[in-house]
């Protein structure tokens, strides 16, 4: 019944996030709002699962909101058609009990994990670049991935130059969705402090120790 209470945002539809809507909805999470300005190419049949042949160069909002109601009728799909920034995101977030980045732009990220800071909702973070991703939690205010990132980070991840080969956005995606519903039903854990690292290729889990983002005097 907390899930289906819940109100999830899901920030970027493709390998991450299609993964992500695609669980939650199962899953039976009551409002999922989804957020993305982007359409479907080629490239993205590799690992996005909600792209097929027939959606090359359709909205990718509309093939999520189209997918829950195939799975889950019980869910309702709230696509949002813009890119999330320091404008926008605030309304967006508005009413949701947490949100999962599924971005892959770090100036993004920020963007959202302040404006989840603002709202009140915990973040869960997710990346991916070749064989390895990454899964972690920043608390309202905690400044968890601003510590991570730097203030100034690329703009873009590893992903840039290891691609994204099919298994590790369902590998990253699942392990985000379980921290979200662990959030969502009341559970803490080990991600509240940690980074959990995804190495595929090595088939190793380290969690590492983060430190929240330092007070200004």
């Amino acid at each position: 019944m907390k899930l289906l209470r819940a109100r999830v945002a899901v920030v970027g539809a493709g390998g991450l996030g299609g993964l992500a809507v695609e669980l939650l909805a199962r899953a039976g999470t009551g409002e999922l709002v989804i957020v993305d300005g982007d359409r479907f190419g080629e490239d993205n049949l590799n690992r996005q699962i909600l792209c097929r042949i027939e959606d090359i160069g359709a909205p990718k909002t509309e093939a999520a909101a189209r997918r829950v109601r195939e799975i889950n009728p019980a869910v309702t799909p709230i696509p949002r058609r813009v890119f999330l920034d320091d404008d926008n995101a605030d309304g967006i977030l508005q009413g949701c009990d947490a949100a999962l980045d599924a971005l892959d732009h770090i100036g993004a990220r920020l963007a959202l994990e302040r404006a989840c800071a603002r709202v009140g909702i915990p973040l869960v973070h997710g990346s991916i670049g070749g064989l390895l991703g990454e899964v972690a939690v920043s608390a309202p205010g905690s400044g968890r991935l601003e510590a991570l990132f730097g203030a100034d980070g690329p703009a873009r991840g590893a992903e840039v130059e290891l691609g994204t080969p099919t298994p590790t956005p369902a590998a990253v995606a699942a392990l985000q969705v379980s921290e979200t519903v662990r959030l969502l039903t009341g559970g803490g854990g080990p991600l509240a402090e940690n980074l959990l690292i995804c190495d595929l290729d090595a088939l190793v889990f380290p969690l590492v120790r983060l430190k929240n983002r330092e007070p200004e005097p």
